[in-house]
């Protein structure tokens, strides 16, 4: 669920510790209160072998969402995170919104990379968690991914490019393209995208994504 369900969390982390085979569990989130609560119970249960667990949080503003907080303040996000050991693979990512990106702001900008990187140097995330992972929304990324591919400095780290729910699916082209692009960093790169079923669909949703940043610009919305 997205936000709220009426399956218990410790019903849920149960369930997929006891399955077979075992998943990965990657759990997003949405609200920063909901964060402690959910790592006591990982603690009482925590991953079984062969099983990962990714934390995942937006925990700094973005492309098209920078004059709001973040998802997740950064702070709070990860120092709760850090009392958790051992500490899971953490997933980071940028609050944003890939339609309202029409404007000199609406890419992931030096200072974007500068700020995360920080944030990984002042909590030792590299040698503290079992790795990390920045969540890097795609469309967004092609704008600039000389400026992306500078977070991979950061030691024991990799991107995972994604595509939001609700977002139109992209064209298989442009996964194939970033591969190349990204080709210094093979093994590092991974995608979570919806992809067209026909390059017609995914031109059409191109199109579609740049008349909506228009008429968002339009309105004064995106910075």
């Amino acid at each position: 669920p997205s936000r709220s369900s009426e399956l218990p969390f410790s019903t849920f982390l149960k369930t997929c510790q006891s399955n077979v085979p075992r998943k990965h569990l990657k759990l997003d989130f949405k609200e920063i209160e909901a964060v402690e609560p959910c790592l006591k119970m990982l603690k009482d249960h925590p991953a079984v072998e062969g099983q990962g667990i990714y934390l995942n949080a937006d925990v700094l503003p973005g492309p098209g969402n920078r004059g709001s907080p973040p998802t997740c303040d950064a702070s709070t996000f990860l120092s709760n995170v850090l009392k958790h050991t051992p500490v899971p693979c953490l997933s980071l990512g940028f609050s944003c919104h890939v339609a309202r990106t029409s404007n000199p702001l609406g890419t992931y900008l030096p200072s974007d990379v500068t700020s995360m990187i920080s944030l990984c140097e002042q909590y030792d995330l590299s040698e503290k968690s079992a790795g990390i992972v920045f969540a890097l929304n795609l469309r967004i990324a092609m704008k600039d991914l000389n400026t992306v591919k500078g977070l991979l400095a950061v030691p024991n780290s990799q991107i995972l490019f994604w595509t939001g729910t609700g977002e139109p699916s992209v064209n298989k082209s442009y996964l194939v393209w970033v591969e190349t692009e990204m080709e210094e960093f093979k093994g590092r790169v991974a995608f979570d995208c919806k992809i067209a079923e026909t390059s017609l669909e995914g031109y059409k949703n191109e199109f579609l994504i740049k008349l909506i940043n228009t008429i968002n610009r339009f309105r004064g919305l995106g910075l």
